[in-house]
């Protein structure tokens, strides 16, 4: 059996500014590939209305990190129990 380890995580941030959210990875092996769950490429999901919205960012290696994320009306950053963040 063969186990691969990453030996440096890739982590994924994310901003908000209004109603744009922007996706920064970190770690793995630059240069990083961006997949939103409403079809977006890129870093950055802009224009969007409250919802479920989750991020894959993959390396340049094939490592992939997602996060799962709740935009709502509602101002302010939290982080519940499963570590999904909510952000509005």
């Amino acid at each position: 059996m063969l186990l691969l380890l990453n030996p440096h995580p890739l982590l994924v941030d994310i901003g908000k500014v209004g109603n744009n959210l922007t996706a920064l990875g970190s770690g793995g092996t630059p240069a990083y590939n961006y997949a939103w769950s409403n079809g977006v490429t890129g870093p950055g999901n802009n224009n969007i209305s409250a919802g479920k919205y989750s991020v894959t960012i993959t390396d340049s290696r094939g490592w992939a990190s997602t996060q799962n994320f709740i935009l709502s009306a509602h101002w302010g950053r939290k982080r519940n129990k499963s570590g999904n963040e909510s952000i509005s």
